[in-house]
């Protein structure tokens, strides 16, 4: 028989017995040098987070759960820096599993995954796991307390939220989070004079607070005070420069200030690192729709909702862009699914109805309009609009109404005097119609089609002298525009006055030397006058401008 040898250098038994023992001990005493680097990681974290650099705190923390998966002080640090950096998804998987290994920090933990399932939209769960126990200190109560109040305020439970925010205040009367709640009810209601108030005793308690701070940049955005919004999100940007939200605030002022090269130049370097973020892409795609650049506005709204196609707010932007685009295919498809999602968006809606009349679908257009109409049977943009759409679907008696409805809701509404006029005229109802007509373009100088029906009327029943009066005060109005002067050449002609049109129609060709409707009722006074050269002549004239047409 053999006797049994250790693979380590031969020897019998005994001697790799006591070998394998002080190996034993070794790995001991590096398991304890580990569990101290472990806690050299969280001291490192813990100063890195209280120097404001999460960045470096976060891969402290890291490597001390690498070493010891349980350190459940170094999840709540890691928790922590997540949440203040705005990365709300990787702060709640991290503080749900901190929370579940129990310990002194639950409590800690609970306001913390609160606020991270709120950032979240989680509004039920945090009203599941933030409650209030006996043993809890006054300050911590005071915080659940607020975030439970968030909660309720999302869930427009404003009673409750308006309770648990006094309650905060009960519990600690500095609690600033409880004001900002309570200043947020009373904006929501309308009093902003309250909510400033209340806002001001937060300030007064933490200036420097990043909830504070950020609150009165949405409170300035609220008032349209963009200059303002703008300091704030640069002051918030300036504490934590790697939270994408306020970069998204400050975008969005610079937007809404229309300066929308300040916007997409502070967008190139945020979606060079993120370019897949939904909030920055559909900030793009609304910098582009704002300055003009539909095509731009489409595929970057598409792109987001390629990975996120529930985001209503980019439907709307890809449908309004490719109805600019004239592309009303895409249009319905997106404006319909926007619709869809928000019913009582009226004006999705008479986009949408727009789209559809576009596409010859009239039924369907009023019937949109008519579901907008159920919500605001006053609005009298939507009763133009369902007018309109009646009329195009040859009801004219309901179109007509809907013009007169509209008339009698706003009397100074000139849109709806002139299209309730020209509807008059369609009916038979000739003299109210011109009269409708008239004081439509008395009162605005902008309705140039509303002139034109007027103008064409009155010289439909050959009142020509009541026309041209029509025509001078639009060529006063206007007096850059050819189609005054083209329209007192047709009345000039229909006198019985061809030497005056043919002044008006050079005066015309002059304004607008490519003016073909101008050229061609030129060149009939010319032929009628058997100067068919001339006729010639002046087609060519025009042909030169128009080369497709030739």
């Amino acid at each position: 028989m053999f006797k049994y040898f250790s693979a380590l250098d031969g020897r019998p038994k005994k001697l790799g017995i006591a070998v394998a023992a002080v190996l034993i001990a070794s790995l001991m005493i590096s398991a304890c040098d580990e569990a101290e680097n472990s806690d050299d990681f969280l001291t490192r974290a813990q100063e890195y987070r209280d120097k404001g650099d999460l960045q470096a705190s976060i891969i402290e923390a890291k490597n001390a759960l690498r070493i010891n998966r349980d350190n459940q002080d170094a999840r709540f640090i890691l928790g922590s820096n997540y949440l203040d950096l705005g990365d709300w998804l990787s702060a709640e998987t991290t503080l749900e599993t901190a929370i579940g290994q129990g310990g002194t920090l639950e409590y800690a933990i609970i306001p913390l995954l609160a606020r991270a399932k709120l950032s979240v939209g989680k509004l039920h769960d945090v009203l599941k796991i933030a409650g209030v126990r006996s043993d809890m200190s006054d300050d911590l109560r005071a915080r659940i307390m607020v975030v439970r109040g968030r909660a309720h305020s999302g869930l427009k439970n404003h009673t409750e939220a308006n309770k648990s925010f006094n309650d905060a205040l009960a519990a600690d009367p500095k609690a600033f989070g409880a004001f900002l709640g309570l200043a947020g009810l009373s904006i929501a209601s309308d009093d902003r004079a309250k909510g400033k108030e209340l806002l001001d005793k937060a300030i007064a308690i933490a200036p420097e607070n990043i909830d504070v701070l950020e609150f009165q940049a949405r409170f300035h955005f609220l008032k349209k005070d963009f200059a303002e919004t703008e300091k704030f999100y640069r002051a918030l940007i300036a504490q934590r420069p790697t939270r994408v939200a306020f970069h998204a605030g400050l975008i969005n002022a610079l937007i809404s200030s229309k300066n929308y090269k300040g916007a997409i130049s502070n967008l190139k370097p945020l979606l060079a690192r993120s370019p897949k973020n939904i909030q920055l892409n559909y900030l793009r795609a609304l910098a582009a729709f704002r300055s003009g650049d539909f095509i731009t506005a489409y595929n970057t709204s598409s792109t987001v909702l390629g990975v996120y196609k529930r985001h209503t707010q980019s439907m709307l932007i890809a449908g309004a862009s490719a109805f600019a685009k004239k592309e009303y295919e895409q249009a319905a498809q997106y404006l319909q699914q926007y619709v869809q999602a928000n019913p009582s968006h009226n004006e999705a809606k008479m986009l949408l109805s727009e789209v559809q009349l576009r596409q010859n679908r009239v039924s369907e257009a009023t019937k949109t309009l008519e579901s907008a109409a159920k919500d605001q049977p006053d609005n009298v943009n939507l009763l133009l609009a369902i007018g309109r759409a009646s009329n195009m679907a040859g009801d004219l008696q309901k179109s007509g109404d809907y013009f007169q409805k509209a008339v009698k809701l706003n009397p100074e509404n000139t849109r709806a005097r002139a299209a309730l006029g020209a509807s008059q005229i369609a009916l038979g109802q000739t003299d109210l119609g011109i009269e409708e007509l008239k004081r439509a373009v008395e009162k605005d100088t902008d309705l140039a089609r509303a002139e034109i029906a007027l103008i064409l009327n009155l010289a439909g029943q050959k009142r020509y002298d009541e026309a041209l009066e029509a025509v001078e005060r639009l060529q006063e109005r206007h007096p850059e525009r050819a189609l005054g002067y083209t329209v007192e050449g047709l009345l000039q002609f229909s006198k019985g006055d061809p030497a005056s049109a043919k002044v008006a129609f050079r005066r015309a060709l002059q304004l607008k030397p490519d003016a073909a409707d101008a050229a061609a009722n030129l060149a009939a006074v010319a032929i009628v006058s058997k100067k068919p050269e001339e006729a010639k002549e002046v087609l060519l004239a025009v042909l030169k401008h128009r080369p497709k047409h030739t």
